[in-house]
């Protein structure tokens, strides 16, 4: 029972870790979070200091982090600036597609890689295993969506 309790703790511990890291990497990126919104038709300097206030970036990094943190442990994943609708339900409905695309490049590589690995084996050093060497290398190479393309 106490290591189901260690592990659980040190999830928590790597959990935080990890959000305050992708937090501080997207502080670190150089320029404003508006400045994209800013070449907009239709926005002007009221309207971005209102979404500025609205989005809490006039606030300070620790302010601005803590109700990251905490809007993110609440499920909350915020709202796109882009789209404007919320982050969840978009990932949600993008989420069947690149599922697709991984389970079929995996797919791939399991039906070359099987095959390849056997003929390999059966000659050890020989020409196959170096040829089955180089060709796990680049498959090893390609990104999976590409390959499930």
């Amino acid at each position: 029972m106490t290591r189901i309790v260690r592990r659980l703790a040190e999830t928590l511990a790597v959990l935080v870790v990890l959000a305050i890291a992708v937090f501080a990497i997207g502080r670190l990126v150089p320029g404003d979070p508006l400045a994209q919104l800013a070449t907009q038709p239709g926005l002007g300097a009221t309207e971005l200091a209102q979404l500025r206030v609205a989005l809490a970036l006039d606030t300070s990094v620790w302010t601005q982090a803590s109700a990251w943190v905490t809007g993110l442990a609440a499920g909350d994943l915020g709202v796109s600036l882009i789209s404007g609708q919320p982050v969840g339900p978009e990932i949600m409905r993008r989420l069947p597609a690149s599922v697709e695309l991984a389970l079929m490049g995996m797919m791939v590589a399991l039906l070359l890689a099987l095959p390849l690995a056997l003929v390999a084996a059966r000659s050890p050093g020989g020409l196959a295993d170096h040829i089955a060497r180089a060709l796990a290398a680049f498959w090893g190479a390609v990104p999976t969506f590409l390959s499930g393309l």
